[in-house]
């Protein structure tokens, strides 16, 4: 919407880890600096043992913070100017965090997460098929 733009991660698999980290998430008007924080309960349906167990619920807290306006970084796609959007996600059970690039015309381009048990997944748009 004109506010935000909110985004679910992949969560099947082993992709299912990503539910303990931030969400991709960025408010509008775009400003370096600008900070927000947010809060999401998390069941213990999605503990796992590969990565971490726990009882009953959790509750996340999540930090935001647009750090870079007009990055250019190298993608499939070519040079795209980004902005950095840098998160963490704190819970009683650890922390985790994300570093998601915004692109006015193709949105969220690439994202790095630290995992809760200090893994690391990196995803990137290679392709777009639009109008």
């Amino acid at each position: 919407n004109t506010h935000n733009i909110w985004l679910h991660p992949a969560r099947d698999l082993l992709f299912q880890i990503l539910e303990l980290a931030p969400f991709p998430y960025i408010q509008f008007p775009i400003q370096r600096n600008k900070k927000w924080n947010w809060e999401l309960t998390i069941g213990s349906h999605w503990a796992d043992e590969r990565w971490m167990m726990w009882e009953g619920s959790i509750k996340n807290h999540y930090r935001y913070k647009i750090t870079e306006v007009g990055r250019i970084i190298d993608t499939p796609l070519g040079e795209l100017y980004c902005t950095v959007v840098e998160s963490s996600a704190q819970s009683r059970i650890g922390k985790t965090y994300l570093t998601a690039y915004y692109n006015d015309v193709y949105g969220f381009v690439k994202y790095d997460y630290t995992n809760i048990d200090g893994s690391r997944i990196n995803i990137n748009l290679v392709e777009f098929r639009g109008k």
